[in-house]
Protein backbone atom coordinates (compact mmCIF):
# COMPACT_ATOMS: atom_id res chain seq x y z
CA UNK A 1 0.00 0.00 0.00
CA UNK A 2 1.10 3.60 -0.51
CA UNK A 3 1.52 5.81 2.92
CA UNK A 4 -1.07 8.88 3.04
CA UNK A 5 -1.91 11.37 5.15
CA UNK A 6 -3.11 10.91 8.62
CA UNK A 7 -7.29 12.22 8.56
CA UNK A 8 -6.63 14.25 11.67
CA UNK A 9 -7.51 17.94 11.61
CA UNK A 10 -4.59 19.51 9.81
CA UNK A 11 -2.41 20.83 12.68
CA UNK A 12 1.00 21.43 10.52
CA UNK A 13 0.05 23.77 7.25
CA UNK A 14 -0.25 21.70 3.56
CA UNK A 15 1.16 24.04 1.32
CA UNK A 16 3.92 21.57 -0.58
CA UNK A 17 2.52 18.90 -2.84
CA UNK A 18 5.95 17.50 -3.05
CA UNK A 19 6.72 17.16 0.64
CA UNK A 20 4.14 16.56 3.86
CA UNK A 21 5.05 16.39 7.90
CA UNK A 22 2.26 13.87 8.89
CA UNK A 23 2.30 14.65 13.18
CA UNK A 24 0.39 11.70 13.85
CA UNK A 25 3.25 9.18 12.89
CA UNK A 26 5.98 11.96 13.16
CA UNK A 27 7.35 10.72 9.71
CA UNK A 28 8.45 13.10 6.99
CA UNK A 29 6.57 11.96 3.42
CA UNK A 30 9.00 13.50 0.32
CA UNK A 31 6.64 12.39 -1.86
CA UNK A 32 8.08 13.76 -4.88
CA UNK A 33 11.18 12.16 -4.69
CA UNK A 34 11.82 8.15 -4.69
CA UNK A 35 14.43 6.95 -2.14
CA UNK A 36 17.60 6.44 -4.32
CA UNK A 37 17.28 10.06 -4.86
CA UNK A 38 18.50 11.01 -1.49
CA UNK A 39 20.56 7.95 -1.05
CA UNK A 40 24.34 9.51 -1.63
CA UNK A 41 23.35 13.04 -0.46
CA UNK A 42 24.55 14.66 2.69
CA UNK A 43 22.13 16.64 4.01
CA UNK A 44 24.24 18.62 6.31
CA UNK A 45 26.89 19.65 3.96
CA UNK A 46 24.57 20.12 0.57
CA UNK A 47 26.06 21.82 -2.39
CA UNK A 48 24.34 23.71 -5.74
CA UNK A 49 23.61 20.41 -7.07
CA UNK A 50 21.24 18.87 -4.44
CA UNK A 51 19.86 22.49 -3.76
CA UNK A 52 16.13 21.46 -4.21
CA UNK A 53 15.72 18.46 -2.52
CA UNK A 54 17.89 19.44 0.34
CA UNK A 55 15.76 22.45 1.04
CA UNK A 56 12.49 20.80 0.59
CA UNK A 57 13.71 18.47 3.41
CA UNK A 58 14.75 21.13 5.65
CA UNK A 59 10.98 22.68 5.56
CA UNK A 60 9.58 19.73 6.42
CA UNK A 61 12.60 18.90 8.93
CA UNK A 62 11.70 22.44 10.74
CA UNK A 63 7.85 21.29 11.38
CA UNK A 64 8.82 18.00 12.83
CA UNK A 65 12.16 20.20 14.58
CA UNK A 66 8.85 22.65 16.05
CA UNK A 67 6.82 19.84 17.16
CA UNK A 68 8.99 17.70 19.33
CA UNK A 69 11.07 20.64 20.38
CA UNK A 70 8.85 23.07 21.27
CA UNK A 71 6.72 23.98 24.57
CA UNK A 72 3.80 24.22 22.02
CA UNK A 73 4.95 21.04 20.35
CA UNK A 74 5.86 18.88 23.70
CA UNK A 75 2.09 19.41 24.44
CA UNK A 76 1.19 18.00 21.43
CA UNK A 77 2.76 15.31 21.07
CA UNK A 78 1.52 14.03 24.72
CA UNK A 79 -2.19 14.15 23.68
CA UNK A 80 -1.16 12.01 20.68
CA UNK A 81 0.46 9.64 22.70
CA UNK A 82 -2.23 9.46 25.77
CA UNK A 83 -4.82 9.02 23.43
CA UNK A 84 -3.28 6.06 22.16
CA UNK A 85 -2.40 4.44 25.66
CA UNK A 86 -6.56 4.80 25.53
CA UNK A 87 -7.10 3.20 22.34
CA UNK A 88 -4.89 0.97 22.90
CA UNK A 89 -5.62 -0.02 26.79
CA UNK A 90 -9.59 -0.16 25.97
CA UNK A 91 -9.96 2.11 28.59
CA UNK A 92 -13.82 4.27 28.06
CA UNK A 93 -13.00 5.95 30.96
CA UNK A 94 -10.05 7.42 29.10
CA UNK A 95 -11.12 7.86 25.69
CA UNK A 96 -11.93 11.63 26.38
CA UNK A 97 -8.59 12.27 25.43
CA UNK A 98 -9.28 11.03 21.73
CA UNK A 99 -11.78 13.68 21.93
CA UNK A 100 -9.29 16.18 23.31
CA UNK A 101 -7.02 15.88 20.76
CA UNK A 102 -9.56 16.49 18.26
CA UNK A 103 -10.20 19.40 19.47
CA UNK A 104 -7.22 20.51 20.31
CA UNK A 105 -5.92 19.70 16.90
CA UNK A 106 -9.21 21.66 15.44
CA UNK A 107 -8.11 24.89 17.62
CA UNK A 108 -5.17 24.76 15.48
CA UNK A 109 -6.84 24.09 12.10
CA UNK A 110 -9.97 25.83 12.15
CA UNK A 111 -8.77 29.16 10.52
CA UNK A 112 -9.63 28.50 7.08
CA UNK A 113 -13.24 29.08 8.10
CA UNK A 114 -12.51 32.61 9.22
CA UNK A 115 -10.50 33.24 5.89
CA UNK A 116 -12.13 35.83 3.25
CA UNK A 117 -11.03 36.20 -0.17
CA UNK A 118 -12.47 39.92 -1.62
CA UNK A 119 -10.86 39.75 -5.16
CA UNK A 120 -10.13 36.47 -7.04
CA UNK A 121 -7.83 37.74 -9.55
CA UNK A 122 -4.84 37.06 -9.00
CA UNK A 123 -3.23 39.55 -12.26
CA UNK A 124 -4.82 42.39 -10.02
CA UNK A 125 -2.42 41.60 -6.93
CA UNK A 126 0.20 44.47 -6.73
CA UNK A 127 2.73 44.34 -4.21
CA UNK A 128 3.32 46.37 -1.16
CA UNK A 129 0.12 44.74 0.56
CA UNK A 130 -0.92 47.74 2.98
CA UNK A 131 -2.60 45.91 6.51
CA UNK A 132 -5.47 46.47 8.28
CA UNK A 133 -5.76 44.46 11.86
CA UNK A 134 -9.51 43.69 13.06
CA UNK A 135 -10.68 40.96 15.23
CA UNK A 136 -13.65 38.32 15.31
CA UNK A 137 -15.19 35.88 17.81
CA UNK A 138 -14.89 32.22 17.95
CA UNK A 139 -17.91 30.00 17.95
CA UNK A 140 -18.07 27.07 20.76
CA UNK A 141 -18.19 23.18 19.93
CA UNK A 142 -22.18 23.21 19.84
CA UNK A 143 -21.80 26.43 17.22
CA UNK A 144 -23.05 29.34 19.75
CA UNK A 145 -20.90 32.49 19.55
CA UNK A 146 -18.13 32.94 22.33
CA UNK A 147 -17.88 36.66 22.55
CA UNK A 148 -15.11 36.59 25.23
CA UNK A 149 -12.68 34.74 22.85
CA UNK A 150 -11.85 36.82 20.14
CA UNK A 151 -9.77 36.02 17.16
CA UNK A 152 -7.30 38.33 15.76
CA UNK A 153 -7.42 39.23 12.10
CA UNK A 154 -5.39 40.94 9.02
CA UNK A 155 -7.15 42.16 5.90
CA UNK A 156 -4.75 42.82 3.53
CA UNK A 157 -5.10 45.68 0.34
CA UNK A 158 -2.90 46.70 -2.69
CA UNK A 159 -1.48 49.26 -2.42
CA UNK A 160 -3.90 51.10 -4.72
CA UNK A 161 -6.46 49.86 -2.19
CA UNK A 162 -8.21 47.10 -3.74
CA UNK A 163 -9.32 44.33 -1.02
CA UNK A 164 -7.46 40.84 -1.19
CA UNK A 165 -8.47 38.98 1.48
CA UNK A 166 -8.96 38.71 5.15
CA UNK A 167 -6.88 35.86 7.48
CA UNK A 168 -6.50 35.01 11.05
CA UNK A 169 -3.01 35.13 12.56
CA UNK A 170 -2.74 31.54 13.72
CA UNK A 171 -0.52 28.58 14.70
CA UNK A 172 -0.29 27.85 11.71
CA UNK A 173 1.33 30.99 10.35
CA UNK A 174 3.77 30.42 12.87
CA UNK A 175 4.75 27.35 11.80
CA UNK A 176 4.92 28.19 7.83
CA UNK A 177 7.04 30.82 8.54
CA UNK A 178 9.47 29.06 10.06
CA UNK A 179 9.64 26.47 8.06
CA UNK A 180 9.39 28.66 4.35
CA UNK A 181 12.23 30.34 6.66
CA UNK A 182 14.52 27.53 7.16
CA UNK A 183 14.04 26.45 3.57
CA UNK A 184 15.27 29.47 1.85
CA UNK A 185 18.31 30.45 4.16
CA UNK A 186 19.36 27.47 3.18
CA UNK A 187 18.97 27.69 -0.07
CA UNK A 188 20.66 31.08 0.19
CA UNK A 189 23.67 29.35 1.95
CA UNK A 190 23.98 27.14 -0.86
CA UNK A 191 23.50 29.24 -3.59
CA UNK A 192 26.62 32.25 -1.93
CA UNK A 193 28.90 29.07 -2.12
CA UNK A 194 28.86 29.62 -5.96
CA UNK A 195 32.27 30.53 -7.20
CA UNK A 196 31.14 32.35 -10.18
CA UNK A 197 29.90 35.61 -9.27
CA UNK A 198 27.74 36.39 -12.40
CA UNK A 199 26.18 32.79 -11.65
CA UNK A 200 26.12 33.57 -8.15
CA UNK A 201 23.92 36.58 -8.18
CA UNK A 202 21.64 34.90 -10.84
CA UNK A 203 20.62 32.21 -8.65
CA UNK A 204 20.22 34.70 -5.67
CA UNK A 205 18.07 36.86 -7.90
CA UNK A 206 15.98 33.67 -8.64
CA UNK A 207 15.79 32.51 -5.03
CA UNK A 208 14.62 36.14 -3.76
CA UNK A 209 11.68 35.93 -6.59
CA UNK A 210 10.50 32.59 -5.23
CA UNK A 211 10.27 33.65 -1.96
CA UNK A 212 8.49 37.34 -2.74
CA UNK A 213 6.40 35.04 -4.91
CA UNK A 214 5.24 32.63 -1.91
CA UNK A 215 4.74 35.81 0.25
CA UNK A 216 2.78 38.20 -2.23
CA UNK A 217 0.48 35.11 -3.39
CA UNK A 218 -2.68 35.55 -1.42
CA UNK A 219 -3.20 31.65 -2.04
CA UNK A 220 -0.64 31.51 0.44
CA UNK A 221 -2.00 34.72 2.69
CA UNK A 222 -2.79 32.53 5.84
CA UNK A 223 0.03 31.19 6.21
CA UNK A 224 2.12 34.16 5.40
CA UNK A 225 0.66 36.86 7.52
CA UNK A 226 3.22 37.22 10.20
CA UNK A 227 5.31 37.55 7.81
CA UNK A 228 3.50 40.44 6.45
CA UNK A 229 2.83 41.83 9.19
CA UNK A 230 6.63 42.00 10.49
CA UNK A 231 7.74 43.93 7.20
CA UNK A 232 5.08 46.11 7.60
CA UNK A 233 5.45 47.18 11.00
CA UNK A 234 9.43 47.56 10.56
CA UNK A 235 8.36 49.47 6.92
CA UNK A 236 10.79 46.45 5.81
CA UNK A 237 11.94 45.23 1.85
CA UNK A 238 14.01 42.54 2.83
CA UNK A 239 12.39 39.65 2.71
CA UNK A 240 15.21 37.60 4.09
CA UNK A 241 14.99 39.77 7.37
CA UNK A 242 11.26 39.75 7.47
CA UNK A 243 11.51 36.33 7.67
CA UNK A 244 13.91 35.97 10.04
CA UNK A 245 12.83 37.84 12.37
CA UNK A 246 9.01 36.77 11.78
CA UNK A 247 10.45 33.21 12.56
CA UNK A 248 12.59 33.90 15.42
CA UNK A 249 9.64 36.06 17.27
CA UNK A 250 6.90 32.85 16.43
CA UNK A 251 9.21 30.23 18.24
CA UNK A 252 9.33 32.06 20.96
CA UNK A 253 5.71 31.87 21.16
CA UNK A 254 5.33 28.49 20.02
CA UNK A 255 7.91 28.05 23.19
CA UNK A 256 6.34 30.65 25.59
CA UNK A 257 4.85 28.95 29.18
CA UNK A 258 1.36 30.09 29.62
CA UNK A 259 1.81 31.78 33.04
CA UNK A 260 3.42 34.83 31.45
CA UNK A 261 0.40 35.46 29.03
CA UNK A 262 -1.15 37.39 32.50
CA UNK A 263 2.57 38.58 33.07
CA UNK A 264 3.48 40.06 29.55
CA UNK A 265 3.28 43.89 28.93
CA UNK A 266 0.31 44.93 26.62
CA UNK A 267 -0.01 47.06 23.72
CA UNK A 268 -2.51 49.41 24.18
CA UNK A 269 -4.44 51.45 21.46
CA UNK A 270 -6.34 53.65 23.18
CA UNK A 271 -10.35 52.11 22.21
CA UNK A 272 -12.22 51.37 24.86
CA UNK A 273 -13.65 47.86 22.95
CA UNK A 274 -9.92 47.23 21.66
CA UNK A 275 -8.75 47.67 24.84
CA UNK A 276 -11.03 44.69 25.93
CA UNK A 277 -10.47 42.31 23.61
CA UNK A 278 -6.69 42.87 24.57
CA UNK A 279 -7.36 41.48 27.66
CA UNK A 280 -9.88 38.74 26.12
CA UNK A 281 -6.63 37.46 23.68
CA UNK A 282 -4.02 37.37 27.20
CA UNK A 283 -6.91 35.87 28.42
CA UNK A 284 -7.22 33.02 26.37
CA UNK A 285 -3.42 32.88 25.96
CA UNK A 286 -4.07 33.59 22.03
CA UNK A 287 -0.61 32.77 19.98
CA UNK A 288 -1.41 34.87 17.35
CA UNK A 289 -2.23 37.74 19.03
CA UNK A 290 1.10 37.04 21.39
CA UNK A 291 2.73 37.38 18.09
CA UNK A 292 1.72 40.64 17.46
CA UNK A 293 1.79 41.52 20.78
CA UNK A 294 5.50 41.38 20.77
CA UNK A 295 6.49 42.59 17.69
CA UNK A 296 4.93 45.69 18.54
CA UNK A 297 6.42 45.93 21.76
CA UNK A 298 10.02 45.09 20.26
CA UNK A 299 9.55 48.25 17.75
CA UNK A 300 8.07 50.61 20.26
CA UNK A 301 10.86 50.11 22.75
CA UNK A 302 13.93 49.32 20.68
CA UNK A 303 12.98 50.92 17.25
CA UNK A 304 12.54 49.27 13.12
CA UNK A 305 14.38 46.21 11.74
CA UNK A 306 16.30 45.77 15.72
CA UNK A 307 16.07 41.94 16.77
CA UNK A 308 17.53 40.43 19.69
CA UNK A 309 16.23 37.96 21.45
CA UNK A 310 16.83 39.64 25.19
CA UNK A 311 15.53 43.15 23.46
CA UNK A 312 12.39 40.98 22.49
CA UNK A 313 11.77 39.27 26.01
CA UNK A 314 12.69 42.59 28.16
CA UNK A 315 10.47 45.15 25.97
CA UNK A 316 7.33 42.32 27.18
CA UNK A 317 8.43 42.60 29.86
CA UNK A 318 9.52 38.83 30.50
CA UNK A 319 12.15 37.06 31.92
CA UNK A 320 15.98 36.98 30.32
CA UNK A 321 16.40 33.77 27.92
CA UNK A 322 18.56 32.00 30.21
CA UNK A 323 15.81 32.61 32.89
CA UNK A 324 13.08 31.63 30.81
CA UNK A 325 14.62 28.47 28.87
CA UNK A 326 15.07 26.97 32.44
CA UNK A 327 11.85 27.66 33.41
CA UNK A 328 10.46 25.93 29.73
CA UNK A 329 12.66 22.99 30.18
CA UNK A 330 11.29 22.50 33.71
CA UNK A 331 7.65 22.63 31.89
CA UNK A 332 8.75 20.19 29.56
CA UNK A 333 9.59 17.62 32.31
CA UNK A 334 6.36 18.34 34.05
CA UNK A 335 4.60 17.13 30.50
CA UNK A 336 6.80 14.31 30.31
CA UNK A 337 5.69 13.04 34.26
CA UNK A 338 2.26 13.36 32.68
CA UNK A 339 2.57 10.48 29.87
CA UNK A 340 -0.07 7.56 31.00
CA UNK A 341 0.61 4.10 31.49
CA UNK A 342 0.22 2.35 27.78
CA UNK A 343 2.40 0.43 25.41
CA UNK A 344 3.21 3.91 23.94
CA UNK A 345 4.12 5.40 26.78
CA UNK A 346 7.78 4.52 26.48
CA UNK A 347 7.60 6.11 22.78
CA UNK A 348 6.25 9.36 23.88
CA UNK A 349 8.91 9.65 26.53
CA UNK A 350 11.75 9.27 24.32
CA UNK A 351 10.25 11.83 22.06
CA UNK A 352 10.05 14.11 24.74
CA UNK A 353 13.36 13.30 25.54
CA UNK A 354 14.80 14.10 22.28
CA UNK A 355 12.63 17.27 22.21
CA UNK A 356 14.61 18.68 25.15
CA UNK A 357 17.80 17.89 24.41
CA UNK A 358 17.43 19.57 20.86
CA UNK A 359 15.27 22.88 22.56
CA UNK A 360 18.54 22.89 24.39
CA UNK A 361 20.68 23.41 21.41
CA UNK A 362 18.24 25.39 19.67
CA UNK A 363 17.24 27.98 21.71
CA UNK A 364 13.64 29.53 22.87
CA UNK A 365 13.86 31.71 19.72
CA UNK A 366 15.54 28.68 16.91
CA UNK A 367 18.20 31.25 16.77
CA UNK A 368 21.14 29.49 18.47
CA UNK A 369 24.62 29.66 16.83
CA UNK A 370 25.33 26.51 15.16
CA UNK A 371 22.32 25.09 15.83
CA UNK A 372 22.04 22.89 11.97
CA UNK A 373 25.35 21.67 12.61
CA UNK A 374 24.99 20.56 16.16
CA UNK A 375 21.63 19.04 15.11
CA UNK A 376 23.42 16.50 12.58
CA UNK A 377 26.19 16.03 15.49
CA UNK A 378 23.31 14.97 17.41
CA UNK A 379 22.37 12.02 14.93
CA UNK A 380 19.10 12.84 16.23
CA UNK A 381 16.77 13.10 12.88
CA UNK A 382 13.21 12.59 11.78
CA UNK A 383 12.14 8.91 9.75
CA UNK A 384 11.42 10.04 6.11
CA UNK A 385 9.26 7.88 3.21
CA UNK A 386 9.28 8.56 -0.02
CA UNK A 387 7.37 8.32 -3.27
CA UNK A 388 8.37 4.83 -4.07
CA UNK A 389 7.82 3.84 -0.29
CA UNK A 390 5.00 0.81 -0.58
CA UNK A 391 4.17 -0.82 2.56
CA UNK A 392 2.93 -4.28 3.07
CA UNK A 393 -0.31 -4.34 5.39
CA UNK A 394 -1.36 -7.70 4.70
CA UNK A 395 0.35 -9.04 7.53
CA UNK A 396 -0.36 -6.16 9.91
CA UNK A 397 -1.97 -7.01 13.16
CA UNK A 398 -2.17 -4.38 15.37
CA UNK A 399 -2.35 -6.80 18.67
CA UNK A 400 1.49 -7.89 17.85
CA UNK A 401 2.58 -4.70 17.32
CA UNK A 402 0.90 -4.06 21.04
CA UNK A 403 2.92 -7.46 22.22
CA UNK A 404 5.95 -5.76 20.81
CA UNK A 405 5.96 -2.27 22.55
CA UNK A 406 5.07 -4.07 25.82
CA UNK A 407 8.31 -5.91 25.49
CA UNK A 408 10.16 -2.35 25.28
CA UNK A 409 10.58 -2.79 21.87
CA UNK A 410 10.77 0.23 19.30
CA UNK A 411 8.70 0.17 16.01
CA UNK A 412 10.41 0.07 12.53
CA UNK A 413 9.25 2.65 10.04
CA UNK A 414 6.30 0.33 8.47
CA UNK A 415 5.46 -0.76 11.56
CA UNK A 416 4.66 2.98 12.90
CA UNK A 417 2.98 3.77 9.90
CA UNK A 418 0.56 0.72 9.74
CA UNK A 419 -0.32 1.36 13.44
CA UNK A 420 -0.86 4.89 13.45
CA UNK A 421 -3.37 4.46 10.12
CA UNK A 422 -4.77 2.10 12.28
CA UNK A 423 -5.70 4.26 15.06
CA UNK A 424 -6.21 7.32 12.68
CA UNK A 425 -9.18 5.16 11.77
CA UNK A 426 -10.63 3.74 15.54
CA UNK A 427 -10.13 7.74 16.43
CA UNK A 428 -12.14 9.22 13.50
CA UNK A 429 -14.96 6.21 14.98
CA UNK A 430 -14.86 7.49 18.41
CA UNK A 431 -15.28 11.21 17.71
CA UNK A 432 -17.73 10.56 15.07
CA UNK A 433 -19.80 8.55 17.76
CA UNK A 434 -19.49 11.37 20.04
CA UNK A 435 -22.75 13.71 21.11
CA UNK A 436 -25.02 10.89 19.67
Amino acid sequence: MKPKKSSLPRLFPDTKVAAYYDPFSQIINLCQYDKSDYDKLDLNNPDFNSINKVSLFEHELTHWLDHISTLWGQRNLILIYNALNARANNDIDEFWRIKHLFNNFSGDDFFHYFTEEYNLHKDVIRSPWRYQISSGIRFSENGKPEYNKPILFVRFNCFDDIPIIRVPVSVASILESNAINSEFKLKVFIANQIQDIVDKNLELNKIKSDWLSILYNKDFALYTVIAHLTANLNNQSDVAQAYSISSAIGTTILNLPEEFYSKMKLLTIGQKEWDRRITEFQNIKDKGFAFYNLLKNLIDSKGKNKYSVDDLLSSSNLPNKTELEQIIIAEMRNIKANATEGPFKKTAIEYLDKGIEIFKIRGIDGRNKNFRNNLFDMKVLPRVIFGDTVFDDTQFKVEDVIEKLNKGHNLNVEETYLTCEFYDGKFNEFVKACGI
